[in-house]
């Protein structure tokens, strides 16, 4: 082995560069955030208007009056009566969008998400962005309603005519399909929300 003193001046010092970098990249990775559940990271994007911001009321998922509001935003837009078949796609993308715990954030029922130039109230919720052992998460900025009804109706007012039939026809996978999610996000997402709606059809 060489000893030390037969490196040089410009030895020592590449090493003592490295030893300072690989120092400053440990510390600087302990300060990074990591996005626990109670610390997410921001949102990706410019939030909307602080002044429209409004903190997030979380409420348990009460399956009866969510069904309710559906129904009701329903027959107001439409002037129909929705079957359980049907009522039941809308409700189980409430199930879903309500996550493990089954929460319901200040009244949206799909956490439909918003953007920097929406004039609306809105508010956040926690969202995995990255599963493993250390799941990271990250704040989205969604819609803030103040009754579960304006959810519904808000929500019902971007659907399109595809996603529409596709409630009529009682069809959770061609209600996904017709979301316009990404194909790769749709293939996942329609199998659960299918296993959802038959879950609440046999209740």
């Amino acid at each position: 082995m060489t000893p030390w003193f037969q490196i040089g001046p410009f030895g020592l010092a590449l090493l003592g560069v490295g030893a300072v970098g690989a120092w400053w990249i440990k510390r600087e990775l302990a300060n990074e955030p990591v996005g626990h559940h109670k610390d997410p990271l921001g949102p990706r994007e410019e939030p909307p208007d602080t002044k429209l911001f409004s903190y997030p009321v979380e409420t348990e998922l009460d399956l009866p009056r969510a069904a309710a509001a559906w129904e009701r935003a329903w027959a107001a837009r439409y002037g129909e009566r929705l079957t359980s078949a049907q009522a039941n796609v809308l409700l189980a993308h409430t199930v879903l969008a309500s996550g493990r715990k089954g929460e319901v954030v200040s009244h949206n029922l799909v956490r439909k998400t918003t953007h920097r130039f929406d004039p609306h109230r809105w508010t956040v919720v926690r969202r995995v962005e990255w599963k493993g052992p250390r799941p990271v998460y990250r704040w989205v900025p969604i819609r803030a309603y103040l009754s579960d009804k304006a959810g519904a109706d808000d929500w019902l007012a971007t659907l399109g005519e595809r996603a529409t039939v596709a409630v009529r026809a009682a069809n959770p996978g061609a209600y996904v399909r017709a979301l316009g999610l990404p194909p790769k996000i749709a293939a996942e997402y329609a199998p659960e929300l299918t296993a959802e709606w038959k879950r609440l059809q046999a209740a």
